[in-house]
This record gives C-alpha cells, structure tokens and sequence, in this order.
C-alpha cells in the first residue's frame, strides 16, 4: 500500500493542512509585526500617533452623544410653540365626549365636549399593555394644548379652527380604548359599544363638509390594533 504521508521540512506529516495553515499563521504574525515596526532594527510603518487612543475613543462614546443631546435639549427648553411656524396645521372635530375621554369616565360639563387640561384633572390612559395603544390619546392632548400662549418647545402640529386652512384633519376616536374594553356585547343589548360607536362615526363623518370635500381622503383616523377594524 502506498504510503500516503509528505516529507516537509524533513518532517513526516499525515495532515499536510495542518502545516499549511501553521506556515500562514507564521507569516500573518511576522507582517503583523513589521508592519508595526516591532521588528529589530526597523521603523514602523504606520506610527502610533496616527491611531486614535482607546482613552479618547472611550471618553467620546461615553460624552458625545450626551452633550449634543443635552445642548439639544436646553435649546428646545427656551423655545416657545409658534403656531404660525408649524410644520402641519390640524383640523380636529369636536367628537362627543363618548367617543374619546368619555371611554376614560369623563363626564363633560355643560355643551362642552373636551376637559380643561390646563385646570382640571384628565383622566389616566389604562396601564399595562394597554399603553402599546395609547396613540389617540396622546396627539388629542398634544393638539388640545398647541394654542396655549405659555406652552414651551417647538410644535410640530398645531389645532386650526378653519378646516380649509388644515393640512389634515383629525378624528379623535379612542379607537384601541373603544376596541379593548368594549367590544364584547352585554345583554339585552345586540351589538357591542365598540360596533355602536364606530356606525354613529361613519354616519356622523360622512356629514360632515370636511369629509364631502375631499371624500375622507385627508382624514386621520387611529386604529392601533393588530386586529382592530374602524
């Protein structure tokens, strides 16, 4: 039978692999070292100085980003909401309070039909998963609050009485809130408050000019639910 092994180097050898990449591993250490001039009698030839400390490279990614952010941050602080500087003008319909913070047991006063957010307390969005849906709730008090005179930071959006001079308009509907806690139907009742609030949306949105206009096309309706239906 043949003998298979290789003579290297005056050493016999069953895996001659094995040899080829202890000679390559050899090789990378010595470039390795010359390159940077840790060989005898040589100069490197690429210095130190040329690469970044490790000290700055650390104190960089640890303070960079916290300065700039920060900066950022007391910038905003000092700037006030200019609605006339906003970026999208919003049209939000005056819903009745079941359609949005009467879902949360707010009970408005008199014909009015939003709380006063600036003097009264609002009622608390639902913990826990809940909060994953909580996106209706928090642009309607976002564009409740865009015309207050003292409000601090830059506004993004901001509510316009005029519908034709809006962007968008939005409808307040706690949709996910409607979705979540109501959709089961209670006896003697026939459908559930979710399926009841969303036919009297469609029959009150339907009327209104603004939907006329533009066939509902720049209307802004949540439904943040993976398995939600508006």
């Amino acid at each position: 039978m043949a003998d298979r092994s290789i003579h290297v180097l005056g050493l016999r050898c069953r895996k001659p692999l094995f040899l080829f990449f202890g000679f390559v591993a050899l090789l990378f250490a010595f470039s390795w070292f010359y390159f940077f001039g840790f060989a005898a009698g040589r100069a490197p030839i690429v210095g130190r100085s040329v690469l970044p400390s490790s000290k700055i490279l650390s104190v960089v990614e640890s303070t960079g980003g916290a300065e700039m952010e920060l900066a950022g941050h007391q910038d905003r602080q000092h700037e006030r909401c200019d609605p006339e500087r906003a970026r999208l003008k919003v049209f939000m319909y005056d819903l009745p309070a079941e359609f949005h913070f009467g879902l949360l047991g707010w009970t408005p006063k008199g014909d009015g039909v939003w709380p006063d957010i600036k003097e009264e307390k609002i009622p608390d969005y639902p913990g826990g998963l809940n909060l994953q849906h909580s996106i209706e709730y928090w642009l309607t008090l976002d564009l409740l609050s865009s015309r207050f005179g003292d409000r601090r930071g830059p506004c993004i959006a901001v509510r316009v009485m005029d519908s034709r001079e809006a962007d968008v308009v939005f409808v307040p509907f706690f949709s996910s809130l409607s979705y979540n806690r109501h959709s089961k139907v209670t006896p003697p009742m026939k459908e559930s408050t979710n399926k009841m609030l969303q036919n009297k949306l469609v029959q009150f949105l339907v009327s209104q000019e603004e939907w006329k206009r533009s066939g509902g096309r720049d209307h802004v309706v949540m439904a943040h639910h993976p398995k939600q239906h508006a």
